[in-house]
């Protein structure tokens, strides 16, 4: 049985050139080791690698725990929440009251 190598042929990338020159700009503007929410961070590349290569605090929401638990291999420090946002989104904007 051949092996699924799909997350480490695919998912665990570096920064585009241009993602980088983005997201240099963006933690000028946010204090050093300050907070990172990321909705939707999936296994944690090359997104949330980044930030915690520059020491910053992230809080990371995926639906998908098994991304969850990929990206647990990156930053054990940071808080991670299985979840679905757009089902609370929805429900919080389409709730009778």
């Amino acid at each position: 049985m051949k092996k699924n190598n799909y997350i480490e042929k695919f998912r665990k990338r570096n920064l585009l050139p241009f993602e980088k020159s983005v997201f240099d700009q963006v933690i000028n503007l946010i204090p050093k080791r300050g907070n990172i929410l990321d909705l939707g961070c999936g296994n944690g590349y090359p997104y949330d690698y980044y930030f915690y290569s520059k020491e910053f605090n992230l809080i990371s929401i995926n639906f998908c725990e098994k991304h969850i638990k990929e990206i647990k291999k990156i930053n054990l420090k940071a808080k991670y929440f299985i979840d679905d946002i757009m089902e609370n989104l929805y429900y919080k904007n389409n709730r009778k009251t």
